[in-house]
């Protein structure tokens, strides 16, 4: 049956009309859908099956206490099924066949006197409309029904023909509108929470991770549909940044050292990468300590050198960054200066 083969379908239309209950107004909507005129016979019938239905529906209603929430919730399923028609409605309704030859002139003249005409043309499938047409028709059942009743109606629709997750979804979402742009984002955005290199890296030296160990863990977090750590090559090139350049490292058999400024202005470069500073501040004072270790009577290894000296003592110099002090507004502090991760390493000298 075009446009009443639900029981949503019909209950939409009656209410639509302004009376749920009016078996008489139903009536007329079938017989609008029908491709053919019946019988007295047929029309006495379809009267009754029209008053029983339109009984059962209101009886429904009622007892749901004339509320459209309860009303979608406790017939969900009875309204998303299709209304089991008699079966002289059913044939009837159906196309009827069309002669090859075409119309004859007369009919063709008859069809053309519409104001003459009675008949009422059927209702088109909302599909088969122009733009235009699906919104007056949309407005004009909206208008008839309430913002609630529109919702349940629809997502009982929904549950009816199968679709219960994303109706879950929508009733969620309805109920919660603050949630829909967190949803939307998640959905649509094409940015992924990826951790950069340098603080992955700053993860790896801190738990200490081994290369094994590291690509282990990324592994098991991307198996759990995160893709959190960068790539281990990436690791790689963010600790080459590390480094000062190759030309300011000097490596003997006996020692390794850097160049002071060279350790100074690599410490200030990094500084500055991860600290707000604005163009016009170009006064930077940054505050750092000095500090020496060694190490005595350790294992002697087979380590070749042109003099008499051994690896069994080493001793260090190294620097460690502060502050970075910006027009008395401090930048940078940090709070952990005992520790290797923060120290910058000046010499090395086996002794």
């Amino acid at each position: 049956m075009e446009g009443l083969a639900t029981n949503l379908d019909v209950f939409a239309k009656l209410k639509e009309s302004g009376s749920i209950k009016d078996s008489n107004r139903l009536y007329d909507f079938v017989k609008l859908s029908l491709k053919k005129e019946l019988s007295n016979e047929h029309n006495k019938a379809l009267k009754s099956f029209c008053s029983k239905y339109c009984y059962n529906l209101y009886k429904r209603w009622t007892k749901s206490g004339c509320k459209a929430t309860d009303f979608s919730k406790n017939n969900s399923d009875w309204l998303g099924s299709e209304v089991i028609w008699p079966e002289y409605i059913q044939s009837s309704a159906t196309e009827p066949t069309i002669d090859v030859a075409g119309p004859s002139r007369k009919d063709v003249l008859s069809t053309r006197c519409v104001g003459t005409s009675t008949h009422v043309s059927s209702r088109k499938p909302i599909a088969d409309l122009a733009p235009k047409q699906k919104k007056r028709r949309i407005e004009n059942l909206a208008s008839t029904l309430s913002y609630e009743e529109q919702s349940l109606i629809y997502l009982s629709s929904l549950k009816a023909r199968g679709n219960s997750d994303v109706a879950d979804i929508l009733d969620y979402l309805l109920k919660n509108p603050e949630q829909v742009k967190r949803v939307k984002e998640f959905i649509f955005s094409q940015k992924k929470n990826v951790m950069s290199s340098e603080k992955a890296l700053g993860t790896m030296l801190s738990l200490k991770l081994t290369k094994w160990q590291y690509n282990t863990l990324r592994k098991s977090v991307q198996e759990e549909g995160v893709d959190l750590f960068p790539s281990y090559y990436s690791i790689q090139k963010a600790k080459l940044e590390c480094y000062p350049p190759k030309e300011d490292i000097e490596i003997t058999d006996m020692s390794a050292q850097i160049k002071i400024q060279s350790l100074l202005n690599l410490t200030a470069e990094r500084l500055l990468k991860v600290t707000e500073v604005g163009n016009d501040k170009n006064k930077l004072e940054l505050i750092s300590k000095w500090g020496f270790d060694g190490a005595s009577n350790q294992s002697n290894y087979k380590q070749r050198s042109e003099t008499n000296e051994d690896d069994s003592s080493v001793f260090m110099g190294s620097l460690v960054p502060i502050k970075l002090i910006c027009e008395e507004q401090v930048m940078f502090q940090s709070s952990i200066t005992n520790i290797e991760i923060t120290t910058r390493f000046n010499k090395c000298t086996l002794i």
